[in-house]
C-alpha cells in the first residue's frame, strides 16, 4: 500500500491505517527503537507508542514522508525512554557515543537566536548530505539518525566494520569543514 493511501486511512480515522503502518514500517521502527534501547520488549512498547502518536498527529498533520515521520517519532520516544530509565549501559554505549560525537554541533539550550541558528544548521546539513555519494550519505544517516551500529551498517552495505568506521570519520571531518566554511562556530 502506498504511503498516501495509508495517510488517507488516518484522515478517515480507519484503524486499518495502524495495521498497514505496522505491516509496512513496523520492522523499521522496531530496529530504530531496539538500536537505541537494546531491549526487544521495550522496543515493542516504543513502537506501539509510535503508532499511538501517529494516530494522534494525523490529522491534522500530513507528513510528506511517512517513513521519516514514523522514524522520528520512534527515535524520540526511545531516546526519552533511555533518559527516563537513566541507564548508562543501554544501547551498549554506542548510542551515547554516537550522540557525544555530534555534541560539537548540537546544543540543548533554547532561545530565539539558537532556534534560528539550528534551522540554518539543519539547512546546511541537508545541503551537505545532498552532495554526498549515496553510500556515504546512507552510512552517515544510518549512524546519526537511524541509530544503527557499525556492524549492522557493515552487513547492510557489504563492507567491513573498519571500512564503515573510516567512512563515518571521514564524513564527520568533511561536515565540520563544510560548516566552518559557512560561518558556523564549530
Amino acid at each position: 500500500m502506498e504511503d498516501c493511501e495509508i495517510i488517507e486511512l488516518f484522515f478517515d480515522r480507519s484503524e486499518a491505517a495502524l495495521r498497514d503502518v505496522s505491516r509496512k514500517y513496523g520492522l523499521y521502527c522496531k530496529t530504530i527503537a531496539r538500536n537505541i534501547l537494546n531491549n526487544s520488549e521495550e522496543a515493542d512498547e516504543c513502537v506501539n507508542e509510535t503508532y499511538i502518536r501517529a494516530w494522534e498527529s494525523i490529522p491534522p498533520k500530513r507528513p510528506p514522508v511517512l517513513r521519516a515521520f514514523l522514524g522520528r517519532i520512534t527515535k524520540n520516544l526511545a531516546l526519552n525512554r533511555v533518559r527516563s530509565l537513566k541507564t548508562e549501559n543501554r544501547g551498549g554505549g554506542e548510542t551515547d557515543l554516537s550522540f557525544d560525537e555530534l555534541d560539537d554541533f548540537v546544543s540543548g539550550e533554547y532561545s530565539v537566536e539558537i532556534e534560528a541558528e539550528r534551522k540554518e544548521i539543519v539547512a546546511a546539513l541537508n545541503r551537505f548530505l545532498d552532495k554526498l555519494p549515496s553510500r556515504q550519505r546512507q552510512l552517515f544517516v544510518g549512524i546519526y539518525w537511524g541509530c544503527f551500529n557499525i556492524a549492522q551498517l557493515a552487513e547492510q552495505h557489504g563492507m567491513s566494520p573498519s571500512g564503515v568506521s573510516e567512512n563515518i570519520a571521514k564524513t564527520r571531518k568533511q561536515l565540520k569543514k563544510y560548516l566552518s566554511k559557512r560561518g558556523f562556530d564549530i
